[in-house]
């Protein structure tokens, strides 16, 4: 079984990231995609690669709690397993940051918490007010 397989189950859910003063919206696969891509960048193992299924779809879909449950699944996965002995080259605040320091990096800064995503501007689906209460994930449930 690859990383990818079943990923087209989550293909739909966008989920919200800071950028600056606003939030953005990026889609959930490219985003973990990304990340897959710079963890083997790093020669990071296959088998701690994020799986489409690594957040619960019930968090995908609700963009007020993913910032936490991110925080709380995947950054802390990368800092203290997958990445641990690489964290200066997966995350821009360097080897000796903390977990607090990532966490507190990613809700001012979002994504820029990694060092070299990669195509980060690729995976933005548009700049949304953090206030913006119209936007719906493409998800089906």
């Amino acid at each position: 079984m690859g990383i990818d397989e079943g990923d087209e189950g989550v293909a739909g859910y966008e989920v919200p990231v800071a950028k600056g003063d606003s939030v953005v919206y990026v889609k959930w696969n490219e985003l973990r995609k990304a990340i897959n891509a710079l963890l083997i960048a790093n020669k990071v193992n296959e088998d701690k690669l994020i799986g489409p299924y690594f957040i619960k779809e019930t968090a995908l879909a609700d963009p007020n709690s993913f910032a936490g449950v991110f925080k709380n699944k995947v950054l802390l996965y990368l800092f203290e397993d997958a990445a641990k002995m690489k964290k200066g080259n997966i995350f821009s605040l360097g080897s000796t940051a903390t977990y607090s320091q990532v966490c507190k990096d990613f809700d001012v800064n979002g994504l820029s918490v990694f060092n070299g995503l990669g195509p980060v501007r690729e995976l933005f689906l548009g700049e949304n007010d953090s206030t913006n209460e119209d936007h719906e994930p493409d998800a089906e449930e």
